[in-house]
Protein backbone atom coordinates (compact mmCIF):
# COMPACT_ATOMS: atom_id res chain seq x y z
CA UNK A 1 0.00 0.00 0.00
CA UNK A 2 1.00 3.60 -1.05
CA UNK A 3 2.98 5.34 1.61
CA UNK A 4 3.55 1.83 3.67
CA UNK A 5 6.96 0.33 4.56
CA UNK A 6 6.12 -3.43 3.71
CA UNK A 7 7.66 -5.30 6.35
CA UNK A 8 8.83 -9.36 6.46
CA UNK A 9 6.51 -11.51 8.05
CA UNK A 10 8.69 -12.63 11.06
CA UNK A 11 9.17 -8.60 11.74
CA UNK A 12 5.53 -8.67 12.28
CA UNK A 13 4.93 -11.63 14.09
CA UNK A 14 7.73 -10.45 16.24
CA UNK A 15 5.94 -7.22 16.87
CA UNK A 16 2.76 -8.69 17.31
CA UNK A 17 4.20 -10.88 20.30
CA UNK A 18 5.71 -7.39 21.60
CA UNK A 19 2.36 -5.96 21.82
CA UNK A 20 0.62 -8.63 23.42
CA UNK A 21 2.38 -8.22 26.62
CA UNK A 22 1.60 -4.86 26.61
CA UNK A 23 -1.84 -2.73 27.58
CA UNK A 24 -1.74 -0.83 24.33
CA UNK A 25 0.36 -0.54 21.43
CA UNK A 26 0.22 2.44 18.84
CA UNK A 27 1.15 0.92 15.18
CA UNK A 28 2.49 3.01 13.00
CA UNK A 29 4.68 2.32 9.40
CA UNK A 30 6.37 6.09 8.16
CA UNK A 31 5.64 8.68 11.06
CA UNK A 32 2.92 10.95 9.02
CA UNK A 33 0.53 10.97 11.19
CA UNK A 34 -0.76 14.30 12.66
CA UNK A 35 -3.34 15.55 14.75
CA UNK A 36 -6.54 16.82 13.50
CA UNK A 37 -8.96 18.89 14.97
CA UNK A 38 -12.34 18.79 12.39
CA UNK A 39 -14.40 22.47 12.31
CA UNK A 40 -11.77 24.33 14.56
CA UNK A 41 -8.70 26.85 12.94
CA UNK A 42 -5.90 26.93 15.50
CA UNK A 43 -7.81 27.18 18.72
CA UNK A 44 -11.58 26.42 20.16
CA UNK A 45 -14.17 29.14 20.73
CA UNK A 46 -17.81 27.78 21.78
CA UNK A 47 -20.94 29.71 23.01
CA UNK A 48 -21.68 29.37 26.58
CA UNK A 49 -25.09 27.07 27.92
CA UNK A 50 -24.68 25.52 24.13
CA UNK A 51 -23.69 22.01 23.21
CA UNK A 52 -20.68 21.63 21.79
CA UNK A 53 -19.26 18.92 20.05
CA UNK A 54 -15.49 18.63 19.33
CA UNK A 55 -14.48 16.02 16.81
CA UNK A 56 -10.20 14.94 16.34
CA UNK A 57 -8.08 12.17 15.29
CA UNK A 58 -4.65 11.40 14.64
CA UNK A 59 -3.70 10.30 10.91
CA UNK A 60 -2.16 6.82 10.32
CA UNK A 61 -2.56 5.74 13.47
CA UNK A 62 -2.89 1.66 13.72
CA UNK A 63 -4.77 0.18 16.85
CA UNK A 64 -4.50 0.00 19.58
CA UNK A 65 -3.63 2.72 21.19
CA UNK A 66 -4.95 5.13 24.20
CA UNK A 67 -6.31 8.59 24.09
CA UNK A 68 -6.49 11.02 26.75
CA UNK A 69 -8.44 14.18 27.01
CA UNK A 70 -7.63 16.51 29.72
CA UNK A 71 -8.78 20.28 30.66
CA UNK A 72 -7.29 23.04 32.73
CA UNK A 73 -9.40 25.84 33.57
CA UNK A 74 -7.43 29.26 33.36
CA UNK A 75 -8.20 29.59 37.39
CA UNK A 76 -6.55 26.06 37.81
CA UNK A 77 -2.87 25.20 37.96
CA UNK A 78 -3.23 21.54 37.03
CA UNK A 79 -4.72 19.66 34.10
CA UNK A 80 -7.86 17.42 35.31
CA UNK A 81 -8.65 14.43 33.27
CA UNK A 82 -12.30 14.23 31.28
CA UNK A 83 -12.33 10.70 30.00
CA UNK A 84 -10.51 8.08 28.35
CA UNK A 85 -10.52 6.52 24.80
CA UNK A 86 -9.39 3.10 24.13
CA UNK A 87 -9.14 1.80 20.43
CA UNK A 88 -8.92 -1.82 19.57
CA UNK A 89 -8.21 -3.39 16.71
CA UNK A 90 -12.48 -4.51 16.71
CA UNK A 91 -13.60 -2.13 19.49
CA UNK A 92 -13.55 1.86 20.79
CA UNK A 93 -14.61 2.07 24.33
CA UNK A 94 -14.62 5.22 26.77
CA UNK A 95 -14.71 6.26 30.57
CA UNK A 96 -17.35 8.49 29.91
CA UNK A 97 -19.86 8.08 26.90
CA UNK A 98 -21.48 11.61 27.71
CA UNK A 99 -18.56 12.82 27.05
CA UNK A 100 -16.08 11.57 25.14
CA UNK A 101 -17.64 8.97 22.23
CA UNK A 102 -15.53 6.80 19.57
CA UNK A 103 -16.66 7.51 16.03
CA UNK A 104 -15.64 5.39 13.14
CA UNK A 105 -13.27 4.47 11.43
CA UNK A 106 -10.72 6.42 14.20
CA UNK A 107 -12.13 9.66 14.92
CA UNK A 108 -13.47 10.84 18.12
CA UNK A 109 -15.61 13.33 19.53
CA UNK A 110 -15.74 15.63 23.12
CA UNK A 111 -19.51 16.48 23.88
CA UNK A 112 -19.74 18.84 26.53
CA UNK A 113 -21.73 22.24 27.55
CA UNK A 114 -18.87 24.98 28.92
CA UNK A 115 -19.22 27.67 31.02
CA UNK A 116 -17.46 30.84 30.76
CA UNK A 117 -15.38 30.24 33.51
CA UNK A 118 -14.38 26.75 31.63
CA UNK A 119 -12.54 28.81 29.07
CA UNK A 120 -8.35 27.44 29.41
CA UNK A 121 -6.72 24.61 27.52
CA UNK A 122 -7.72 21.17 26.09
CA UNK A 123 -4.98 18.34 26.02
CA UNK A 124 -6.03 15.74 23.54
CA UNK A 125 -2.72 13.12 25.08
CA UNK A 126 -1.71 9.49 22.99
CA UNK A 127 -0.76 8.29 26.28
CA UNK A 128 1.98 5.98 24.22
CA UNK A 129 3.56 8.80 22.08
CA UNK A 130 3.69 11.99 23.92
CA UNK A 131 5.66 13.78 21.42
CA UNK A 132 2.32 13.85 19.49
CA UNK A 133 -0.03 15.25 22.51
CA UNK A 134 -1.68 18.23 21.38
CA UNK A 135 -2.46 21.00 23.52
CA UNK A 136 -5.40 23.65 22.52
CA UNK A 137 -6.54 26.92 23.78
CA UNK A 138 -10.40 27.27 24.14
CA UNK A 139 -12.49 30.19 24.69
CA UNK A 140 -15.72 30.10 26.20
CA UNK A 141 -18.09 32.72 25.29
CA UNK A 142 -20.55 34.45 27.71
CA UNK A 143 -24.30 33.96 26.84
CA UNK A 144 -26.10 36.47 25.15
CA UNK A 145 -28.53 37.21 27.18
CA UNK A 146 -30.52 40.65 28.34
CA UNK A 147 -29.47 42.11 31.42
CA UNK A 148 -31.71 41.57 34.79
CA UNK A 149 -33.30 44.91 36.16
CA UNK A 150 -30.82 47.37 38.08
CA UNK A 151 -31.66 47.96 41.83
CA UNK A 152 -31.77 51.08 43.64
CA UNK A 153 -31.57 52.65 47.02
CA UNK A 154 -31.51 55.80 47.75
CA UNK A 155 -30.87 57.11 51.44
CA UNK A 156 -31.59 58.47 54.02
CA UNK A 157 -34.50 56.48 55.05
CA UNK A 158 -37.87 57.10 55.15
CA UNK A 159 -37.59 60.53 53.89
CA UNK A 160 -35.05 63.43 53.73
CA UNK A 161 -35.19 66.61 55.49
CA UNK A 162 -36.29 69.97 52.56
CA UNK A 163 -33.71 71.52 51.15
CA UNK A 164 -31.06 68.85 51.91
CA UNK A 165 -29.39 66.16 49.37
CA UNK A 166 -30.54 62.47 48.63
CA UNK A 167 -27.89 59.94 47.69
CA UNK A 168 -28.87 56.93 45.31
CA UNK A 169 -26.79 54.29 44.34
CA UNK A 170 -27.79 51.64 41.63
CA UNK A 171 -26.92 48.10 41.49
CA UNK A 172 -27.18 45.28 38.66
CA UNK A 173 -25.56 41.90 39.78
CA UNK A 174 -24.76 41.31 35.36
CA UNK A 175 -24.45 43.58 32.57
CA UNK A 176 -24.20 40.64 30.51
CA UNK A 177 -22.52 40.13 27.52
CA UNK A 178 -21.89 41.91 25.44
CA UNK A 179 -21.69 44.39 28.26
CA UNK A 180 -24.59 47.04 28.64
CA UNK A 181 -24.26 50.69 30.67
CA UNK A 182 -26.36 51.93 32.95
CA UNK A 183 -27.64 55.71 32.98
CA UNK A 184 -29.81 57.48 35.72
CA UNK A 185 -33.17 59.21 34.12
CA UNK A 186 -34.90 62.10 36.35
CA UNK A 187 -38.63 63.32 36.01
CA UNK A 188 -42.32 64.44 37.75
CA UNK A 189 -45.54 64.57 37.43
CA UNK A 190 -45.48 66.59 34.43
CA UNK A 191 -42.28 65.43 32.79
CA UNK A 192 -41.73 61.89 31.18
CA UNK A 193 -37.76 62.04 32.07
CA UNK A 194 -34.51 63.07 31.12
CA UNK A 195 -31.11 61.50 31.72
CA UNK A 196 -28.70 62.53 33.79
CA UNK A 197 -24.95 62.53 34.54
CA UNK A 198 -24.34 60.12 37.46
CA UNK A 199 -20.78 59.51 39.14
CA UNK A 200 -19.24 56.09 38.85
CA UNK A 201 -18.88 53.65 41.93
CA UNK A 202 -16.26 50.96 42.39
CA UNK A 203 -17.20 49.11 39.48
CA UNK A 204 -19.51 49.29 36.24
CA UNK A 205 -21.83 47.54 38.07
CA UNK A 206 -23.05 50.49 40.10
CA UNK A 207 -23.87 53.84 39.57
CA UNK A 208 -24.35 57.03 41.59
CA UNK A 209 -26.65 59.93 42.21
CA UNK A 210 -27.52 63.68 44.39
CA UNK A 211 -29.71 65.86 44.47
CA UNK A 212 -30.96 68.01 46.65
CA UNK A 213 -34.91 68.22 46.97
CA UNK A 214 -37.26 70.84 48.25
CA UNK A 215 -41.01 70.08 49.47
CA UNK A 216 -42.21 70.78 46.37
CA UNK A 217 -40.25 67.38 45.63
CA UNK A 218 -42.29 65.49 47.59
CA UNK A 219 -44.50 62.29 45.80
CA UNK A 220 -43.27 64.17 42.29
CA UNK A 221 -40.18 63.60 41.55
CA UNK A 222 -38.84 60.29 40.77
CA UNK A 223 -35.63 59.00 40.31
CA UNK A 224 -34.74 55.71 37.70
CA UNK A 225 -31.54 53.41 36.75
CA UNK A 226 -31.49 51.99 33.03
CA UNK A 227 -29.76 49.31 31.74
CA UNK A 228 -28.77 50.39 27.99
CA UNK A 229 -28.12 47.09 26.32
CA UNK A 230 -27.61 46.35 22.65
CA UNK A 231 -29.63 49.42 22.10
CA UNK A 232 -32.42 48.67 24.09
CA UNK A 233 -33.96 50.51 27.35
CA UNK A 234 -34.47 47.60 30.14
CA UNK A 235 -35.97 49.79 32.77
CA UNK A 236 -35.17 49.46 36.76
CA UNK A 237 -36.39 50.19 40.10
CA UNK A 238 -38.20 54.08 40.82
CA UNK A 239 -37.42 55.98 43.50
CA UNK A 240 -40.17 58.29 44.37
CA UNK A 241 -39.22 61.60 46.41
CA UNK A 242 -40.25 61.11 50.20
CA UNK A 243 -39.33 65.05 51.34
CA UNK A 244 -39.70 65.91 55.10
CA UNK A 245 -41.05 69.24 56.10
CA UNK A 246 -42.82 71.03 58.54
CA UNK A 247 -46.72 70.77 58.88
CA UNK A 248 -48.17 73.93 57.35
CA UNK A 249 -51.52 75.19 55.88
CA UNK A 250 -53.88 74.11 59.11
CA UNK A 251 -57.40 74.47 58.46
CA UNK A 252 -60.29 74.09 59.72
CA UNK A 253 -63.70 73.75 58.95
CA UNK A 254 -67.22 73.19 60.62
CA UNK A 255 -69.83 71.70 57.97
CA UNK A 256 -67.27 73.21 55.10
CA UNK A 257 -67.25 77.08 56.87
CA UNK A 258 -63.73 78.23 58.72
CA UNK A 259 -65.13 80.37 60.47
CA UNK A 260 -67.55 79.77 63.66
CA UNK A 261 -70.57 78.04 62.92
CA UNK A 262 -74.36 77.91 64.53
CA UNK A 263 -76.37 75.09 63.56
CA UNK A 264 -79.89 73.88 64.67
CA UNK A 265 -80.37 70.12 66.61
CA UNK A 266 -80.65 67.78 64.20
CA UNK A 267 -78.75 69.09 61.58
CA UNK A 268 -75.88 66.79 59.96
CA UNK A 269 -72.61 68.47 61.64
CA UNK A 270 -68.73 67.36 60.36
CA UNK A 271 -65.94 69.11 61.83
CA UNK A 272 -62.66 69.01 59.89
CA UNK A 273 -58.62 69.53 60.31
CA UNK A 274 -56.19 69.41 57.67
CA UNK A 275 -52.21 69.94 57.99
CA UNK A 276 -49.93 69.57 55.48
CA UNK A 277 -46.66 68.12 56.27
CA UNK A 278 -44.09 65.18 56.30
CA UNK A 279 -44.53 63.11 57.86
CA UNK A 280 -48.18 63.27 57.75
CA UNK A 281 -49.10 65.56 60.47
CA UNK A 282 -50.77 63.87 63.41
CA UNK A 283 -54.19 65.57 64.36
CA UNK A 284 -56.02 66.43 67.12
CA UNK A 285 -59.97 67.30 67.99
CA UNK A 286 -60.52 69.14 71.51
CA UNK A 287 -63.59 70.12 73.28
CA UNK A 288 -61.90 73.15 74.94
CA UNK A 289 -64.79 73.56 77.47
CA UNK A 290 -65.58 70.27 77.82
CA UNK A 291 -62.15 69.36 78.08
CA UNK A 292 -62.55 66.09 75.86
CA UNK A 293 -60.79 64.74 72.86
CA UNK A 294 -63.36 64.61 70.64
CA UNK A 295 -61.70 62.66 67.65
CA UNK A 296 -57.35 62.15 66.91
CA UNK A 297 -55.59 60.19 64.14
CA UNK A 298 -53.58 61.68 61.14
CA UNK A 299 -54.51 64.16 58.37
CA UNK A 300 -56.83 65.05 57.24
CA UNK A 301 -59.18 64.19 60.30
CA UNK A 302 -63.20 63.96 59.59
CA UNK A 303 -65.57 63.72 62.75
CA UNK A 304 -69.19 63.37 62.12
CA UNK A 305 -72.27 63.22 63.50
CA UNK A 306 -75.99 64.94 64.42
CA UNK A 307 -75.96 67.91 65.84
CA UNK A 308 -77.17 68.18 69.88
CA UNK A 309 -76.65 70.55 72.18
CA UNK A 310 -74.90 69.29 74.35
CA UNK A 311 -72.07 69.30 71.68
CA UNK A 312 -71.97 73.37 72.05
CA UNK A 313 -68.43 73.90 72.98
CA UNK A 314 -65.08 75.74 71.75
CA UNK A 315 -63.52 72.84 69.20
CA UNK A 316 -59.57 73.09 68.74
CA UNK A 317 -57.81 71.58 65.83
CA UNK A 318 -53.85 70.85 66.44
CA UNK A 319 -51.12 69.85 64.24
CA UNK A 320 -47.83 68.00 65.32
CA UNK A 321 -44.88 66.15 63.22
CA UNK A 322 -41.34 65.29 63.71
CA UNK A 323 -39.70 68.66 62.43
CA UNK A 324 -42.27 70.85 64.44
CA UNK A 325 -44.08 71.61 67.77
CA UNK A 326 -47.68 71.76 67.51
CA UNK A 327 -50.08 74.51 65.99
CA UNK A 328 -53.44 74.60 66.38
CA UNK A 329 -56.53 76.57 65.57
CA UNK A 330 -59.78 77.43 67.64
CA UNK A 331 -63.71 77.60 66.41
CA UNK A 332 -66.91 78.30 68.14
CA UNK A 333 -69.98 76.22 67.50
CA UNK A 334 -73.47 76.80 68.77
CA UNK A 335 -76.39 74.54 68.75
CA UNK A 336 -79.56 76.03 68.91
CA UNK A 337 -82.24 74.26 70.52
CA UNK A 338 -85.47 74.40 72.46
CA UNK A 339 -85.63 74.24 76.35
CA UNK A 340 -86.40 70.54 77.49
CA UNK A 341 -86.10 69.10 80.82
CA UNK A 342 -82.47 67.38 82.48
CA UNK A 343 -84.40 64.94 84.17
CA UNK A 344 -88.17 65.23 85.38
CA UNK A 345 -90.67 67.50 84.57
CA UNK A 346 -92.43 67.49 87.78
CA UNK A 347 -90.12 69.48 89.82
CA UNK A 348 -91.81 68.49 93.43
CA UNK A 349 -93.45 70.01 96.00
CA UNK A 350 -92.75 73.08 97.86
CA UNK A 351 -93.98 73.68 101.35
CA UNK A 352 -94.68 77.14 102.15
CA UNK A 353 -94.05 78.50 106.22
CA UNK A 354 -93.64 81.50 107.26
CA UNK A 355 -90.15 82.24 105.49
CA UNK A 356 -89.86 82.17 101.44
CA UNK A 357 -88.68 79.17 99.66
CA UNK A 358 -86.29 78.33 97.12
CA UNK A 359 -86.95 76.02 94.54
CA UNK A 360 -83.57 75.11 91.74
CA UNK A 361 -83.55 73.22 88.66
CA UNK A 362 -80.68 72.83 85.60
CA UNK A 363 -82.89 73.08 81.87
CA UNK A 364 -81.03 72.54 78.36
CA UNK A 365 -81.74 75.44 76.52
CA UNK A 366 -79.52 77.45 73.76
CA UNK A 367 -79.67 80.42 73.84
CA UNK A 368 -80.44 80.41 77.43
CA UNK A 369 -84.08 80.93 78.08
CA UNK A 370 -85.18 84.68 77.39
CA UNK A 371 -88.40 84.54 79.75
CA UNK A 372 -90.17 82.35 82.67
CA UNK A 373 -93.72 82.38 82.95
CA UNK A 374 -95.21 81.04 86.35
CA UNK A 375 -98.86 80.17 86.19
CA UNK A 376 -101.84 78.42 88.48
CA UNK A 377 -102.81 75.01 87.56
CA UNK A 378 -105.28 73.83 89.94
CA UNK A 379 -106.38 73.77 93.47
CA UNK A 380 -106.39 71.11 96.11
CA UNK A 381 -109.95 71.24 96.35
CA UNK A 382 -110.41 70.75 92.34
CA UNK A 383 -110.04 66.98 93.23
CA UNK A 384 -113.57 67.28 95.44
CA UNK A 385 -114.98 69.47 92.75
CA UNK A 386 -115.09 72.61 94.61
CA UNK A 387 -112.75 74.27 91.93
CA UNK A 388 -111.41 77.98 93.20
CA UNK A 389 -109.51 80.06 90.54
CA UNK A 390 -106.95 82.67 92.71
CA UNK A 391 -104.81 85.43 91.02
CA UNK A 392 -101.24 84.62 91.90
CA UNK A 393 -98.94 87.40 93.48
CA UNK A 394 -96.33 88.73 91.88
CA UNK A 395 -93.92 88.56 94.27
CA UNK A 396 -93.10 84.50 92.79
CA UNK A 397 -90.35 84.38 90.75
CA UNK A 398 -88.76 82.47 88.05
CA UNK A 399 -85.41 83.21 86.90
CA UNK A 400 -82.69 81.26 84.90
CA UNK A 401 -78.62 81.88 84.30
CA UNK A 402 -76.56 80.19 82.11
CA UNK A 403 -73.60 78.06 82.70
CA UNK A 404 -70.26 79.83 81.81
CA UNK A 405 -68.59 76.53 80.72
CA UNK A 406 -71.82 74.39 79.77
CA UNK A 407 -73.80 77.16 77.64
CA UNK A 408 -75.76 74.48 76.51
CA UNK A 409 -77.35 74.48 79.85
CA UNK A 410 -78.76 76.76 82.47
CA UNK A 411 -79.68 76.87 86.51
CA UNK A 412 -83.34 77.65 87.07
CA UNK A 413 -84.78 79.13 90.79
CA UNK A 414 -87.94 79.59 91.78
CA UNK A 415 -88.24 81.96 94.64
CA UNK A 416 -92.08 81.33 96.61
CA UNK A 417 -93.20 83.70 99.14
CA UNK A 418 -95.17 83.33 102.09
CA UNK A 419 -98.20 85.24 100.20
CA UNK A 420 -99.44 82.48 98.69
CA UNK A 421 -102.27 81.48 100.58
CA UNK A 422 -103.52 78.26 98.10
CA UNK A 423 -101.73 74.91 98.06
CA UNK A 424 -102.50 73.23 94.84
CA UNK A 425 -100.83 72.27 91.40
CA UNK A 426 -98.66 75.07 89.28
CA UNK A 427 -96.92 75.20 86.14
CA UNK A 428 -93.17 77.12 85.12
CA UNK A 429 -92.87 78.02 81.31
CA UNK A 430 -89.37 78.46 79.91
CA UNK A 431 -89.11 80.04 76.63
CA UNK A 432 -86.23 80.21 74.25
CA UNK A 433 -86.05 81.44 70.49
CA UNK A 434 -86.55 77.95 69.09
CA UNK A 435 -89.16 77.19 71.59
CA UNK A 436 -90.15 76.86 75.11
CA UNK A 437 -91.37 74.02 77.81
CA UNK A 438 -93.67 73.12 80.93
CA UNK A 439 -92.82 72.28 84.22
CA UNK A 440 -95.14 71.29 86.91
CA UNK A 441 -94.54 71.93 90.96
CA UNK A 442 -96.74 71.63 93.69
CA UNK A 443 -97.18 73.49 96.83
CA UNK A 444 -98.54 72.85 100.58
CA UNK A 445 -99.13 75.34 103.67
CA UNK A 446 -96.57 74.18 106.18
CA UNK A 447 -94.41 75.28 108.61
CA UNK A 448 -91.41 73.49 106.93
CA UNK A 449 -88.05 76.08 106.19
CA UNK A 450 -85.56 75.58 103.55
CA UNK A 451 -84.32 75.40 100.28
CA UNK A 452 -84.82 72.95 97.51
CA UNK A 453 -82.47 71.65 94.42
CA UNK A 454 -83.77 69.29 91.63
CA UNK A 455 -81.47 68.36 89.02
Amino acid sequence: MEGRVRCPLSILVLFSKLCFFATFCLHFTDGSYGFSLDNYNGSIIVKEGLMSEIEFSWRNLTAPYRVFVLHKPTDLKHLVTMCRLRRSQDTCTSSNDQLCQCLNPDHFRLTKTFRVEDTGQLLFQLFDIPSLNKLINISVLPERKRPTHPHVTCSPQPFVQENTNISCTCIISDLSFPSGSLKWIVGNRITTGIELVGEKGSSPLELRYQKTLAAADHNNTWIRCDVVWQGDVIQGEVYTASVAYSHRSLKMTINDESEDMTVSEGDPLTIRCEADGQPTPEMKLERILDNRIVKKGLSPLSHSTTARCDVTDLYTCSANNQLQGKVQKTSRLDVTCKPRNVSSLHLGTVKVGDKPQVLQFEVISYPPPTSCILFFMASAEDAKGNSTQHELDTSTTVTCTPYPVRRHMSQCTLSVTDRLYLSGLYGIQITNDVGQVNFTFEITLGEILGIFFLS
